[in-house]
Formats: structure tokens, sequence, C-alpha cells
């Protein structure tokens, strides 16, 4: 029971983020309406506006991240929602990692945050598509 339901509103964040970043990309504000969509074949009923900017979501995922995933310990897949977003936007891509590089290098974190970041930065640059050979390169160098 609990593994369907975070499966639901893991797939209902993955619509949102896709519907609202393309919607957002297209044209601005448009409205998407209410329909059943398959997301990893759970069923979902949507109905919303995806009038949140691209950048107003970059910044929300990154605080839910900052406050709810970085301090958690073994999250399993959680923070791929982040990593999802990022993909469909590619200019937060270098933003990301100097966000994670910050948490990284600030005497002020706590040690296992620290460690957390450095560890999420892996993570991030082993699997994006969005960086480049130069800046991949150039961010193992930083490490």
């Amino acid at each position: 029971m609990a593994k369907s339901n975070l499966d639901s509103a893991m797939g209902v964040l993955l619509y949102y983020i896709s519907t609202g970043s393309k919607e957002n990309k297209r044209d601005g504000n448009q409205t998407t309406k209410s329909k059943e969509n398959h997301v990893d074949d759970i069923q979902i009923d949507i109905g919303f506006k995806p009038t949140t900017s691209p950048n107003q979501m970059y910044r929300d995922l990154l605080r839910c991240f900052e406050l709810h995933v970085l301090p958690a310990h073994e999250t399993g897949h959680v923070q791929f929602a982040l990593f999802y977003f990022i993909s469909i936007h590619s200019e937060f891509a270098e933003q990301y990692l100097k966000w994670l590089w910050q948490k990284f290098v600030s005497p002020n974190t706590p040690q296992i945050l620290r460690q957390a970041a450095v560890a999420y930065m892996a993570s991030f640059i082993s699997r994006s598509l969005s960086i480049s050979k130069t800046n991949l390169m150039s961010w193992l160098n930083k490490v």
C-alpha cells in the first residue's frame, strides 16, 4: 500500500514537472486540461495549471532537496525528481553543481551534509547528459 502511494505521488510529481516545464517552455502559462495519464502503469487523474515558471520550480525543488533529501539517509530514488527537472531544463545543471559545491566547501555546513553534497555531485555528474565533457572534466578536477 505505502509503495503504491509513493509510486503514485512520484508519478504525479514527474508528470507535473514534465508538463509544467514543457508548457512553460512553449508559451508561459498554458492550462493543461484534466485528463488521465499513465506514468509507469500508474493511472493518475491530473487537473492543474502548470503556471509555475522554471526558475520558481527549480527553487522549490532545490529547497525541498535541501530540507528533506540532502539530510536523509538512503533516500532511494527521490533525488531523481530534481535530476529529471534538470534534464528538461539543462540551464540549471551548472547552477545545481555550484550549489552542491558551496555546500561541500562551506565550513558552516555539517560534515554529514558535506559528504552527502559531494555524493550527489558525483551521482549527478555520472548520470547527466546535460553536462559537456569540458564541464565534466572541470568538475572532476575540482573534486
